[in-house]
């Protein structure tokens, strides 16, 4: 059995065969989040105490860590492109072109839909960063402004069609509960027109922004913070490695310095 806790002070109770991250059973006001959710991200739990799915009473006092920690002192003004510059022999190009052949390469999906993937899965997470830079690059490539909230998803607008609500299912399901993800979730997204080719493509999209939003929040990197204005006519030429470019020439310049 799992539990994957809220905060180190929130006690969660069992509830059939799910930890849920609450601290009294009596906080449920829908008891099928036991049933959906094997655990609750912080955005999610925050959204279904909005709704009224979770008893807001016993609502536990988050506080943000967002601005208050520094996981490389060395990085003045930490962003992502600071923190690759450090570390460029650390797989940054790789990581790259997997971007780029995950989000621009030919698909089943748009690259719209994908960039919108990796938003959602980035406010399952709540991570600012990643959420902001591909709801804008989602925006860039028609999805319409009304679908991004404040780090979060409106499932409900129409933009999110038949065909992809199963598709937005899944993803959310490998986020949140990765070990409950199985032939169901699959099966729906097979219905929905998919091949295996374009089930791939969104695990791979769900499984590079989870690991991006780590890497982020694990470096200290809480708010998106534009380090050049993009045009959308030139969101839609840009690709991942076009970043990598960048990384060379400041290392190269530094390296001469050096000498």
């Amino acid at each position: 059995m799992r539990a994957c806790y809220i905060s180190p002070v929130h006690k969660p109770v069992i509830c059939r065969d799910r930890i849920c991250p609450v601290t009294l059973t009596s906080t449920l006001v829908d008891r099928s989040i036991c049933r959906e959710w094997g655990w609750i991200p912080v955005a999610l739990y925050r959204q279904m105490v909005a709704e009224g799915r979770i008893n807001p009473a016993f609502a536990p006092p988050f506080t943000s860590a967002r601005n208050q920690y520094v996981a490389f002192p060395s990085i003045p003004n930490l962003e992502l492109l600071g923190l690759f510059r450090k570390f460029p022999n650390r797989g940054i190009l790789p990581l790259l072109e997997y971007h780029d052949a995950i989000l621009r390469n030919d698909s089943e999906l748009s690259v719209a839909e994908r960039e919108l993937i990796a938003a959602y899965v980035s406010s399952l997470n709540d991570c600012h960063y990643c959420f902001s830079a591909h709801r804008d690059h989602a925006k860039a490539w028609g999805v319409p402004a009304e679908v991004f909230g404040h780090v979060q998803i409106d499932l409900d607008h129409p933009f999110i069609d038949e065909r992809l609500r199963p598709v937005m299912a899944f993803v959310r399901r490998l986020t949140v509960d990765p070990a409950g993800t199985g032939p169901v979730d699959a099966d729906a997204v097979y219905a929905a027109g998919f091949t295996e080719e374009g089930l791939f493509d969104i695990i791979s999209v769900t499984a590079l922004y989870n690991f991006m939003n780590r890497i982020l929040e694990g470096a200290g990197i809480k708010r998106h913070v534009r380090v050049m204005d993009m045009t959308d006519e030139m969101r839609r030429k840009y690709r991942y490695t076009h970043l990598w470019k960048t990384i060379s020439r400041d290392t190269a310049k530094a390296d001469q310095s050096d000498n």
